[in-house]
């Protein structure tokens, strides 16, 4: 996670403050909402819906600061370069005169410049939100007061652009707030914990947990505190809610959240008898965590790189990276990680065979993603014992919580890919049924229905096999009796699933031996 203060922006040097500008306000949290020395710009003043999405996407980024082309590529994408610049010249004005209604033709804007080719967001002129919120952010984690983090999470408005919901690299920025603001709800519980306020602790916790329900560290720390202030039912009935949550995701609670609430169920009982209950022993041993190793290995160094701060920024990881094959087992054999993520098409010769070969000798759990992985793909990883699936287009917050549960000995596979699996499953099914009853059929009958499946009637069969029509029409009623269908069409539907089932079968032995 980069900080990034509202303060004077750079670029190659160059300084772009203006001293003179009214001061622009661009809000973020809740909606974008833009005022120029205290007076909102209305819509109508942005002319063009680009100019508005100009905006919010330098705003939106970090260094406020995006180079001409990523630009045309984000607002413009498929369409040629020649008519994507003049978009964007006339979307570049059109934000210059909203912000700037009085800016004459030639002028110099007071907060976008175009300067070696990077748009830039004048930061010396501009207050963003979002900017406030991480720059008290910061502050709050350094110092671990309750007065930090109350000032702090009074600045998050709420979601961020929640207008642009499915918009890439909106999704990123609103994640990657969201996530500051559960760290510093969790913080802020912590000091209140350690301040002897565990009641306030758990409301804290609370608050974090509508912001993500699908928090399992954050249900065990709430279940920790309802143990310490003598609340073992609700401490049970918090797992119980955590459960349900994650059984709704397909997914089951890790082995430290059932192992706390077999403490917990035991606690409950021997509270009746007088016995001590949890010990804070136990809650130390359950906060502190050792960092999971990953390796990651992909041939694409972008990948590469975007994974590990994902993972690193989360502060939960020891990340590695491999390019290749042999990279890969080098780092295996040398950090002997808990995970490797693996490139489905990872040199030189795919991620499957990668997957068997550091799993002869290492227990590294291995998860292979791409940017559309294959239903065929996933069948034949999940029977080399491979432990998930994970789409490249994963958000950064998922793939911390898919590779947190991957450390923790679960599986994982998302909601689209666990849809294409099992619609994959369930045309297996049925295709090895049809090779299944097909094979009971005998070399005549065979040859009679594959003249069928080709859409040639009783007399055409006849004629190509040189037998009656009267035998066709037999070896036809034996046909539909043994296969279980009622008519030539779907006798001649079965004969092509069972011939796809054959060619799924030889398809998935090619990939596991590959």
């Amino acid at each position: 996670m980069q900080f990034a203060a509202p303060a004077r922006a750079a670029v190659n040097g160059a300084d772009l403050g203006s001293t003179s500008a009214h001061l622009v306000r661009i809000s973020l949290f809740g909606g974008f909402r833009v005022e120029r020395s205290g007076v909102v710009i209305p819509d109508r003043a942005w002319r063009r819906r680009t100019a508005k999405r100009l905006a919010k996407l330098l705003a939106t980024d970090p260094r406020h600061a995006v180079h001409r082309d990523q630009v045309v590529e984000i607002l413009w994408p498929g369409i040629g370069a020649r008519p994507a610049l003049n978009n964007f010249a006339k979307a570049l004005h059109a934000a210059r005169r909203a912000l700037e209604p009085d800016l004459s033709p030639r002028a110099t804007s007071s907060y976008l410049k175009l300067v070696d080719e990077m748009v830039v967001l004048d930061a010396g002129s501009v207050v963003i939100d979002t900017d406030e919120f991480e720059l008290l952010a910061r502050r709050a984690l350094e110092e671990e007061s309750i007065g930090a983090y109350d000032a702090a999470l009074a600045a998050y408005g709420g979601e961020m652009l929640p207008e642009d919901h499915g918009v890439p690299w909106a999704d990123a920025r609103r994640n990657a707030l969201r996530d500051l603001q559960l760290r510093l709800l969790v913080g802020r519980a912590e000091t209140l914990e350690n301040a002897g306020s565990p009641r306030r602790a758990a409301e804290t916790l609370r608050r974090a947990l509508q912001g993500d329900p699908t928090r399992e560290d954050i249900h065990r720390r709430l279940m920790l505190l309802y143990a310490r202030i003598g609340a073992p039912e609700e401490a049970v009935r918090q797992f119980h809610t955590c459960r349900d949550l994650l059984q709704g995701l397909q997914r089951t609670p890790r082995q430290e959240t059932l192992a706390l609430y077999r403490d917990l169920l035991q606690g409950a009982v021997t509270a009746r008898t007088g016995k001590p209950q949890l010990q804070p022993r136990r809650r130390a041993a359950s906060f502190q965590q050792a960092r999971a190793k990953v390796v990651i290995a992909d041939s694409d160094a972008v990948i590469r790189t975007a994974a590990r701060l994902a993972l690193e920024q989360d502060g939960k990881f020891f990340v590695a990276e491999a390019g290749d094959l042999d990279g890969l087992e080098a780092v295996v054999a040398a950090t002997r990680p808990d995970v490797a993520l693996v490139d489905i098409g990872l040199p030189p010769a795919g991620g499957l065979e990668a997957a068997a070969a550091v799993g002869l000798d290492h227990e590294v759990r291995v998860v292979l993603w791409d940017y559309t992985p294959d239903p065929a793909r996933i069948l034949a990883g999940l029977r080399a014992n491979v432990y998930g699936f994970l789409p490249k287009t994963i958000a950064p917050a998922a793939l911390v919580r898919a590779l947190s549960g991957v450390a923790a000995g679960e599986a994982c596979l998302s909601r689209e890919l666990t849809s294409d699996l099992i619609d994959q499953l369930v045309k297996l099914a049925r295709r090895e049924r049809s090779r299944r009853l097909t094979a009971a059929l005998s070399d005549r009958e065979r040859e009679v229905l594959e003249l069928i499946a080709e859409g040639f009637a009783n007399r055409e069969v006849a004629e190509k096999l040189f037998i009656s029509e009267y035998t066709v029409k037999r070896h036809v009623h034996n046909i539909l009796a043994k296969l279980g269908e009622r008519s030539r069409r779907a006798a001649a539907a079965a004969y092509r699933d069972a011939r796809g089932a054959q060619n799924a079968l030889d398809a998935l032995e090619s990939m596991a031996a590959a």
